[in-house]
């Protein structure tokens, strides 16, 4: 019966913008919908039915955040409620941010206070902040930072309790932005990383608690970055790739207590997933190729899919239009693979728990498609498609964060060619 509670979703029709960013004034608008991804039309759902729509006992979700212990009844399958039940993918109330320019990558986070749902995204020559409300609303585009980049990630690299911005400029640098707490970024440090760096991932890689950086590059280069804590940088000598790197994602996938590096790889002498195991002191081993053999990986995510203790890898192959997930083991060499189709050219991918089920869910966004597809891993190890929503642009890039405080992931979704970015919210 779990299966069946999987797949539930809701949705409803899609806002249209009302405001134009040239006003000086937030091109966003909310309504009765949600999701986050470029603006759509009315978006479609491919939904599972169940004759009982209930979930199994758990700590239940109210949409504050707070938990209360569960009295061992199953929680109903209904969005909207305000009960995250297992099983329960949701999501409603769509709001479309005009950037009336090119949109590259987008973080959510709250950079401006508290529980603020904040939305953080690049246009060619420019970091924008849109300070959020706690409901999905965002204010007026602030033009912050003057970069030319196409990656940044949001993480606290200052230990100060405030979100920082990390950007990987097209000319070569990784610069380290320090967040004020109150929606704005002053450069604190830069160093230098290979051209064009595509790919860029954030933890602790020396063990010393604060965090790095991993950088992969077109050149087919990694660079290590370490961060000291108080803003500062050091980069580390780079080490060669076996092909262009893609994506990175940083995971202890032999349980071990240090973070080893997972990298998409497309082209050279190599296309697929390749693994680097942390030494713990910032360096990696050699280069493993993994079973991942499938050309034209765009993007790569870690997570403890089948919820078996191991961490499992994510990619997405866009030659192949498929999703394939590698299985972990306690060794952290996954010895099997599961794939499944996916829309045309998909693009970018999103580990992240959307059904309060415990267990991470797959958000894949496709080049040439304009729809966003979730996909639920069952403990069993099959994959479904859970939740599909029609966007009006096909996706550049996908990333998830709380934007309403309910305890839930969001999805924003930038469209370069569209110019905008889409909101999808989560409402259980």
């Amino acid at each position: 019966m779990l299966a069946a509670v999987l797949v539930a979703g809701c949705f409803e029709e899609a806002v249209t913008p009302i405001d134009d960013e040239s006003s000086g004034t937030a091109g966003t608008t909310s309504g009765p919908s949600g999701s986050i991804t470029a603006t759509g039309p009315e978006p479609t759902s491919t939904m599972g039915t169940t004759d009982d729509p209930t979930a199994g006992p758990t700590t239940q979700s109210t949409l504050d955040g707070t938990s209360t212990e569960s009295t061992g009844d199953p929680l109903p399958i209904a969005c909207g409620d305000g009960l995250a039940a297992p099983g329960e993918l949701c999501f409603e109330d769509t709001t479309v941010v005009m950037a009336n320019d090119a949109t590259y990558s987008a973080r959510i986070g709250d950079v401006s206070g508290p529980s603020s749902g904040d939305l953080v995204h690049l246009i060619p020559d420019q970091v924008v902040v849109r300070v959020g409300d706690g409901a999905g609303n965002f204010g007026p585009a602030v033009f912050d930072a003057s970069v030319v980049s196409q990656r940044m990630e949001l993480a606290d690299l200052d230990d100060d309790g405030e979100l920082d911005l990390l950007v990987g400029r097209t000319a070569g640098a990784l610069d380290l932005l320090l967040g004020s707490g109150a929606g704005s970024f002053a450069m604190a440090s830069t160093v230098t990383v290979g051209a064009e760096p595509r790919a860029l991932a954030i933890g602790d890689v020396d063990g010393d608690g604060s965090l790095d950086a991993v950088v992969g590059t077109i050149d087919a280069s990694v660079h290590v970055t370490l961060g000291d804590g108080m803003g500062g940088l050091m980069a580390l000598p780079p080490f060669g790739s076996l092909g262009p790197v893609t994506s990175l994602a940083l995971a202890d996938l032999d349980g071990d207590g240090v973070l080893d590096l997972a990298l998409a790889v497309d082209g050279g002498a190599r296309q697929g997933v390749d693994l680097r195991r942390g030494l713990g002191n910032g360096t990696f081993g050699p280069q493993e190729p993994s079973i991942a053999r499938l050309p034209g990986t765009r993007a790569v995510a870690a997570g403890d899919l089948d919820g078996d203790g191991s961490i499992d890898l994510a990619y997405v192959s866009a030659a192949s239009d498929a999703l394939g997930v590698l299985w972990g083991n306690e060794r952290g060499n996954p010895t099997s693979e599961t794939t499944i189709g996916t829309g045309s050219t998909p693009s970018t991918l999103v580990a992240a728990d959307f059904d309060n089920d415990g267990r991470p869910e797959l958000a894949v966004g496709h080049a040439d498609d304009t729809t966003l597809r979730v996909f639920v891993i069952e403990p069993e190890r099959t994959i479904t498609e859970g939740l599909s929503l029609t966007l009006a642009a096909p996706i550049t890039a996908l990333a998830a964060g709380d934007v309403n405080d309910d305890g839930v992931p969001d999805l924003a979704a930038t469209s370069t060619s569209a110019e905008i970015v889409t909101v999808v919210l989560s409402t259980p």
